[in-house]
């Protein structure tokens, strides 16, 4: 919504700000309801309503994430899914199969935890420390990458 009040490319200071205030005043809003134990309120919202919700919001964010998983530069500031996956098609010359070898190798070591952490339970730690080595290992290997000109990124 904020990017079509003001273009994060014509003026990214104001963009900064109003992104930075309009988080700041979500999660003052989100703290206040917690402290006022207001939380009931959700009851009164259908079981299919908070489903619909979320599953809506996790394929807005999963369609988000095909701009750094496939590496394309040019993308759509659109949310819907078919902006998107047009955009995703039409620019297919910028996919990179480096970023895609990548992002889709830790999605399969995160999954593998998953199912590790599931499959024995004291090894609970393995799925809780997966998102952390996968940020760590990405960061290494996308700078070692860098410094040997094989672009990623």
């Amino acid at each position: 919504m904020l990017t079509q009040q003001v273009s994060p490319t014509g003026d990214p200071v104001l963009f900064l700000q109003l992104a930075f205030t309009a988080t700041f005043f979500a999660g003052l809003f989100q703290a206040s309801l917690g402290f006022l134990r207001l939380g009931f309120i959700i009851d009164f919202l259908s079981k299919a309503t908070l489903i619909g919700f979320m599953a809506g919001a996790a394929i807005i964010v999963s369609l988000q994430q095909l701009k750094s998983l496939l590496g394309i530069t040019h993308f759509t500031k659109k949310m819907g899914f078919i902006p998107v996956m047009t955009s995703v098609f039409h620019n297919s010359q910028e996919w990179s199969w480096q970023t895609i070898l990548m992002g889709f190798s830790f999605l399969v070591f995160l999954l593998v935890a998953r199912h590790v952490s599931m499959r024995r339970p004291k090894l609970f730690w393995v799925s809780a420390a997966a998102p952390l080595v996968c940020v760590i290992l990405s960061t290494f290997l996308v700078f070692a990458f860098k410094a040997l000109n094989i672009f990623i990124i």
